[in-house]
């Protein structure tokens, strides 16, 4: 019996790049009832129920082609895309990821279920999706399905309302005098006019708000330099990567049909030579023996097959992407493949590195007062003070800052403080993606 702990994990499979170690499952809240994978602009949406269905077949060793088509996309799109909530609608990753790592460093647990909930979590608009499922033969089918959101809900609601009222006044006014109807004309021409007015009026008015807002902008900016004169420029110099280990490729391939024409099948980069009359078996047993003591490949056996086919298991010896085509069907030999474990290269874990540059020298006796903080998580690390005297030079002004930030204790545990001349280096202790902000206020 397969444990239910396996079903959880496969839910929350490469969720919030592995960290997340809960079900996605809901219970009194929302309920995810679909998970989307985008690939190549293209959004593919998989129901919950029979993806987990599919899931325990291929636990069972029986074919699962939803689980293998889900595997598959879930690599290529790198991830998830979105869940699908039976309330909101669609719930961007991103989202749920952004939830959890803010909770992961303000140290509170991370409920998905309140998270889906709060007036915080917004749903995005998805106008068209591609539905994965599988037919009576077992066969993977695809079908596009037009998203319909509350938006789109009340759109039609207020749609079949204004046709409703719309219909009544018809009725009306056929049954009134002929000077109501033209009462009512008059009042539809001032209604519009009055309408025209009020669009005029509305856009006039988001002109001045932008205008004041590029004018607070400006002051903000102005501000800032009158602060201090002292500036420096924070950047990120290198990005957060969480790690990946490789994958080694299990692939089997299954057989059917005879050779019609002698001939020659380019098999994993290998010449396989067949004959006119060789059926399934033949070919297989051909592709076996090609195969051994290949330095890239074993070919095996693995499982037993009667009747009309047969099948042999590849295994890569080295870590390498997965190979899609190891074999071309032709010359009336017909090969399917069922991926057993998808070939992927390692990825190295990258820390995230934010480098402060101090640009010009201190003119005068004053204090800098810095904010540390991410925009990623919405949270501010700390809020800091450097004494900077008159004469100050660059590299002492970033030795002045450093010292600073190495006596914060909430620095210190998020990040590795290093100063070289006038940079400061502010390296992250786990590789999340923060977009860190080192800023004087």
């Amino acid at each position: 019996m397969i444990k239910n702990k396996k079903i959880k994990e496969f839910c929350v499979a490469a969720t919030l790049s592995g960290a997340l170690m809960v079900s996605l499952h809901t219970t009194a809240y929302a309920v995810i009832t679909d998970y989307t994978i985008k690939v190549n602009e293209q959004i593919f949406s998989y129901n919950q129920n029979e993806l987990e269905k599919s899931f325990l077949s291929y636990k069972s060793g029986e074919k699962s082609r939803l689980y293998e088509d889900f595997r598959s996309k879930l690599n290529e799109g790198n991830g998830f895309y979105a869940f699908k909530d039976d309330k909101k609608g669609f719930i961007p990753y991103k989202t749920v990821e952004k939830g959890f790592l803010e909770s992961k460093y303000n140290s509170k647990s991370f409920n998905i279920d309140e998270f889906i909930e709060s007036d915080t979590c917004k749903s995005v608009e998805v106008q068209s999706v591609n539905k994965v499922n599988i037919d009576e033969k077992n066969e993977i089918i695809i079908k596009e399905n037009i998203s319909t959101e509350n938006k789109e809900i009340k759109k039609q609601e207020e749609s079949t309302s204004t046709s409703s009222t719309s219909s009544s006044s018809s009725r009306r006014i056929r049954s009134s005098s002929s000077s109501k109807r033209n009462k009512v004309i008059e009042v539809k021409k001032e209604e519009k006019i009055v309408q025209v007015e009020k669009a005029e009026q509305e856009k006039q008015a988001q002109i001045q708000r932008e205008s004041e807002v590029k004018i607070n902008q400006q002051k903000e900016e102005q501000k800032l330099v009158a602060k201090s004169d002292v500036l420096i420029k924070s950047e990120i110099t290198q990005t957060a990567q969480k790690s990946r280990r490789g994958n080694y490729q299990v692939t089997t391939v299954m057989i059917e049909g005879t050779v019609q024409a002698n001939g020659v099948f380019q098999v994993a980069g290998e010449r396989v030579e067949v004959q006119k009359g060789d059926d399934y078996s033949r070919v297989a047993d051909k592709i076996y023996n090609k195969f051994k003591n290949n330095e890239n490949w074993l070919v095996e056996f693995k499982y037993v097959q009667a009747g009309y086919k047969a099948n042999i298991t590849f295994t890569s010896k080295k870590i390498r992407e997965h190979v899609n085509s190891l074999v071309v069907s032709g010359n009336g030999i017909k090969f399917k493949y069922k991926n057993e474990e998808h070939g992927t290269l390692p990825i190295a874990e990258k820390a995230e590195i934010c480098t402060v540059t101090v640009l010009d020298t201190s003119k005068s006796n004053n204090t800098l007062k810095i904010k540390v903080s991410s925009n990623v998580i919405n949270k501010t690390f700390a809020t800091l003070s450097a004494k900077l005297e008159s004469g100050d030079s660059k590299e002492t002004i970033a030795e002045k800052i450093s010292n600073a930030l190495r006596s914060n204790a909430n620095i210190t545990r998020y990040f590795i403080v290093k100063n070289h001349g006038s940079q400061i280096v502010l390296t992250e202790r786990i590789a999340d993606k923060l977009n860190l902000k080192v800023e004087l206020i």
